[in-house]
């Protein structure tokens, strides 16, 4: 089943307010909070991090994501963010 775009926009959207709150989250932790496998949610922050929102921090097999700027995690705006993802 394909998502709409105000879906997907939506998706995102959440997961990216997520890791805003808590700083910094592994795939799993993503997975738990959005109700996804967490191979889903590693998808959906590779897309944040292609997008440059997101960066990724390697911790011996583990992977954590976090805002990329700090001035965008003060200010994020589900416009601008859909622009940039855009």
């Amino acid at each position: 089943m394909k998502l709409t775009k105000e879906a997907r926009e939506a998706k995102y959207q959440k997961l990216l307010k997520f890791v805003q709150e808590k700083g910094e989250v592994s795939a799993k932790d993503a997975g738990v909070f959005m109700g996804m496998h967490r191979s889903n949610a590693s998808k959906h922050l590779e897309v944040l991090v292609e997008k440059g929102l997101v960066v990724i921090r390697k911790d011996h097999q583990r992977y954590y994501y976090s805002i990329r700027y700090e001035h965008v995690s003060q200010s994020i705006e589900f416009d601008d963010v859909m622009r940039m993802m855009g």
